[in-house]
This record gives structure tokens, sequence and C-alpha cells, in this order.
């Protein structure tokens, strides 16, 4: 309510301060001069602009979100141009901006239509010319505008969500990548503090994947990985998330699973990785396991940090009692 309150109150400055360089230009024209025809544009001009910044700034009309492009006619030149920043902001570069636009049509002595396009999110200012005046004359004294009206925030937050993504997710696997896991796993972790439920984190790691790159090639490592993803993937349900944690480890978060549950998951998966195998492209075939380690929070560590350091040390632990095998600790 309080932000809702701070918002409005910029609006309504950016709306006044438009108010304020709206008067100096219209003092300006009349001073300048006061009988000429092109000025009287320019004030019919500007007063259309005023009007749709009026429209895009209230938010019972148009919430500061919507993109209005205005229909174009007899226009021999457009220029266009686009500012990042709050709306607020950019109301008060515009102000600044019809001043100058003023100025060089005085100099130019041509006829210039602004076309102001305000969101919640860019700005857009378009620059139409008219070298005659019956051109100009006819697109200022058109009945009405034509405007389209579109809902620009939804293709805003399609590409910022597609951007997040893409930069918590590993390209290889599509998995989330490790900055993302732990992103994710902060908030499952003060969630289960909050509400007193359990997670578990399982730490998975190839065995010889080193032996299989000098072998066959990292292509076929790769391939390995790719495959380890999968398997991961198909065994755990929509609720958990996985990441690859680097190179060929990976790390999994079932949310409420206890220990028990956990390991069975484990098992599952290693089970099943082991029964696969891979051909290299002269048909030679060869098979990797790998080895899994277990934590449960709050069975393994208070701390977040601590669940997955345990996982960690159980991962190892699986590999240097023999590899293919699970483990788990808990806290002493």
């Amino acid at each position: 309510m309080i932000d809702n309150k701070i918002k409005h109150f910029q609006y309504k400055i950016a709306e006044v301060l438009y108010l304020f360089a709206f008067t100096i230009i219209i003092a300006s024209i009349k001073f300048l001069d006061s009988t000429s025809n092109k000025a009287n544009y320019a004030i019919l001009v500007f007063f259309l602009i005023f009007i749709i910044l009026k429209f895009s700034i209230d938010d019972n009309l148009f919430s500061s979100k919507i993109l209005s492009y205005y229909l174009l006619f007899q226009s021999q030149n457009i220029f266009a141009a686009f500012i990042n920043g709050s709306t607020p902001n950019l109301l008060i570069f515009m102000s600044m901006l019809g001043l100058l636009i003023f100025s060089i049509v005085l100099y130019d002595k041509k006829y210039l239509v602004v076309h102001f396009i305000v969101t919640g999110i860019l700005a857009f200012v378009f620059f139409t010319t008219f070298d005659s005046k019956e051109s100009f004359v006819f697109f200022i004294s058109l009945p009405f505008i034509f405007i389209i009206s579109l809902n620009f925030n939804k293709i805003y937050i399609t590409t910022r969500n597609l951007i997040t993504e893409l930069s918590i997710t590993d390209e290889m696997t599509g998995l989330l990548n490790q900055s993302g896991f732990m992103k994710k796993i902060e908030e499952e972790f003060y969630r289960s503090q909050r509400y007193q439920k359990t997670f578990s984190v399982l730490m998975i790691d190839s065995d010889n994947l080193k032996l299989i790159n000098d072998t066959y090639g990292h292509k076929y490592g790769s391939i390995v990985i790719k495959s380890i993803a999968e398997v991961i993937k198909t065994n755990i349900r929509r609720t958990d998330f996985a990441a690859r944690y680097g190179g060929d480890e990976f790390i999994l978060c079932l949310v409420e699973t206890d220990l028990d549950g956990a390991l069975e998951v484990a098992e599952r998966i290693r089970k099943q990785f082991e029964l696969k195998s891979f051909f290299t492209k002269d048909e030679k075939k060869f098979t990797i396991t790998i080895s899994i380690g277990v934590s449960n929070y709050p069975k393994s560590g208070d701390s977040l940090m601590d669940v997955i350091e345990l996982a960690d040390k159980a991962m190892y632990h699986s590999k240097n009692s023999g590899k293919n095998k699970t483990s788990f600790l808990l806290k002493n």
C-alpha cells in the first residue's frame, strides 16, 4: 500500500513538471510569434502530446504499461529512440526534450510532430517531419488519432523470464546450474525451517569419467554427462530440482523427503544408470557407474551448508569404498 502511494505521488510530480514545461512552451511560442499559423499548430501538437502522456501516467486508464502507437499519415522521415527507466523520470526527460525539439522547428522551419510512446518499462520518441504545411495540417486535423494499444508488459515479462531461465540453466544438460540451484535450495531451506519440514540432498558423481575421455574422447564424456542428467530427470518429481554442480558432478534436492525416501531414490538412480551401455562410432561398447552421497535436513545438519557438505562427503565415501555405491552421513 505504501509503495503504491509513493508510485502515485511520483506520477503526480511528473505530471506537474510536464504541465510546467508545457506552459513554458506555449508562452515561448506566443512570445516569439503570436500570429504564426505554425505556432498554433505547434500548440495543438504539444497539447496532443500532453493528453497522451496524461493517459500514460494514469494508473486507472493504462496502468503505465500500455504501448500506444500512432498511425502515421503523410510522414517523410521517422526517427526513433528508446530509453530505459521509470515512467516519472522519462516524463521529465521528455519535457526537456520537447523544449529542444521546439527550437529545432523554429530554426529549421520544418513542420514536426513528436510522438511519445510511454510504458512502465520503455519509452519511445518518434519524430515525424513534414515539408509542406498541407500534409502537416492534414495530420493534426484528423478527427481523431488512431491508437493501437498493446499489452507490452506481457512481452517484457516473457522476455525477462526467458533471460532469467537461461542465466540459471546448464546449457549441456538442461538442468539448473550451480547458482540457480543454490538460490532455489536456500528458499527451500528457509521454508523447511519455518514450517518444520524436511528435505534431502543427493550428490552424484560419475566414476572414472576421465578414463572415458582419455580413451574415447571428450565427445563421449559429454554423452555420459547428458545421460546422467536424463536418468535424474526421470526419477525426480516436479517439486524436486537438480543441477549440474560442475564437471560430471550433480546435486539434487528432494523436497519434503526423509532420509529413507532419499536413499530409495538414490538407489533407483544408481541402478538404472548402471544398466546403461554406451557405444562409440566404431561400435565399441563401454559402461560407467556413479557414486552417490545422501544427506538430510535436519538429521545431517542445522545449516544448509552443513547438509550440502555432508552429502558431498558421503559421495566421496562411496567412491573411496569401492564406487558404484550410495552412502549417507548424519550429524554427530
